[in-house]
């Protein structure tokens, strides 16, 4: 996760989905990618962002 965050990946995911972003923001102090993933899955439904095909891989 910590290297996703340092690519232009991230930098687009920020502009096009910045609730994911956020969440991600959060949880990168405690490196546990299954907290991450749960707070993203409970948020996507009611935040499915129009993002590029090259970012929908991460979703």
């Amino acid at each position: 996760m910590a290297r996703f965050v340092e690519t232009e990946h991230y930098t687009q995911l920020k502009h096009h989905a910045s609730w994911a972003a956020t969440i991600i923001e959060q949880g990168l102090p405690t490196p546990d990618i299954e907290t991450i993933a749960k707070g993203l899955m409970a948020q996507y439904p009611s935040h499915r962002p129009s993002i590029p095909a090259n970012l929908a891989r991460y979703f």
